[in-house]
């Protein structure tokens, strides 16, 4: 299965240092405990996020100091522990963690891999509740083996039944993405903006057909190639890039975009994946989308030297680049063949990166080198 799950810590650590036994009635009683906050000083957004829960938490009675510090402390403690003694990550002060803060994030091909599986209890994965049921993980496996839509969904809710019953985490906080734009425009899918899954054509202001697009980031990342940050730089590059298959508005199901057909088989080795191409798809200078530019496109998030954001996700799942080829001639209207190397449950996710056109970006890499990843739009060598 395709991965777009971004896993990260919010703030690195919780770590609970004290205790009282009183009772907090209003935020000017005496504190109940104290907490310690270890975080990575790495991010911005991670610190802010940090210091606004030191800032919060004597509100409601408890003590919070704040620890900026590196990576090395905290792994450490959680993901490099060295079990030994313990076959759990114990308390932090015998060197693991009290509380643990983590944020998952990712699309609409749900992939809870590694999250609640009795086989992922740490060190194997990153099951910290060392959750175990055989029920779940029987589903699980199912899941991960359904190609098939309507199987696939009703696995999903199994799983997710069997979770809210046993609880083995508990969110304490669900962030809500917050948008304002004129009630005059259609097209708008909520759900799909705030993933950077929508596609532009598909709004409209009906009055002057002119949309206004502003957001309160910078941008520091402007093609596919290099975007990381799914919160701006994503909802601007993304959804102007046409793909095999995308999610559709309103219903979110996969649906054909630039392929017009695909079909898939099985294998024990993994499955292998065949795209035919719309015969009438064209790039936005009216040039014709080849099997060629398909094929180049993958290629490239496969070459280190571009720095995909990618590159781990697509190579885990390619032997090389010649597992994607040709199939037949490079014509408006051909295939191209898809062999990757394992299970995918959502064989339409490996069809969803943004295409490129060879014939443009080609010339330009073996002019300016892999540096024009860089460019912004309209400036240095890229054009």
């Amino acid at each position: 299965m395709k991965k777009k799950t971004s896993f990260y810590l919010i703030f690195g650590l919780l770590v609970i240092s004290a205790f009282s036994a009183s009772l907090i009635q209003n935020t000017s009683a005496a504190t109940v405990f104290s907490i310690t906050l270890l975080c990575p000083s790495t991010n911005p957004e991670r610190v802010q996020w940090a210091l606004i829960i030191e800032s919060e938490l004597p509100e409601i009675g408890i003590e919070a100091n704040m620890d900026l510090t590196g990576w090395t402390p905290i792994i450490s403690r959680t993901f490099g522990y060295p079990l030994g003694t313990y076959d759990y990550i114990p308390s932090y002060d015998e060197g693991g963690y009290d509380v643990l803060f983590m944020s998952y994030r990712w699309d609409l091909d749900m992939d809870p891999t590694g999250l609640y599986e009795s086989s992922s209890i740490y060190p194997a994965g990153v099951n910290y509740y060392q959750y175990n049921n055989s029920e779940y993980d029987a589903n699980k496996t199912l899941y991960d083996n359904a190609a098939i839509p309507i199987d696939r969904t009703n696995l999903a809710y199994n799983l997710q039944s069997i979770l809210y019953e046993d609880l083995p985490v508990i969110p304490v906080l669900y962030p809500t993405d917050y948008y304002v734009y004129n009630d005059n425009l259609t097209g708008i899918d909520l759900l799909l903006l705030s993933l950077s899954d929508y596609k532009v054509t598909a709004w409209d202001d009906p009055i002057d057909h002119e949309i206004n697009y502003s957001t309160p980031y910078q941008f520091f990342e402007f093609n596919t190639f290099r975007i990381e940050n799914p919160y701006a730089d994503m909802k601007w590059a993304n959804p102007i890039y046409g793909s095999l298959f995308t999610h559709m508005q309103g219903s979110h199901y996969y649906d054909f975009e630039i392929a017009n057909n695909f079909a898939y088989e099985i294998h024990s080795g993994g499955i292998n994946i065949t795209a035919t191409l719309d015969s009438a798809a064209e790039f936005s200078d009216g040039s014709t989308v080849l099997p060629s530019d398909i094929e180049y496109t993958y290629e490239l998030h496969m070459t280190p030297e571009v720095l995909s954001p990618f590159y781990g996700e697509l190579t885990s799942m390619f032997s090389s680049n010649d597992s994607i080829s040709i199939d037949g001639s490079d014509i408006a209207g051909g295939k191209v063949v898809f062999d990757v190397n394992q299970m995918l449950n959502f064989p339409e996710s490996i069809l969803s990166y943004g295409i490129i056109d060879k014939s443009e970006v080609e010339p330009l890499i073996a002019t300016h080198g892999y540096d024009i990843f860089n460019d912004a739009p309209g400036t240095g060598n890229a054009g």
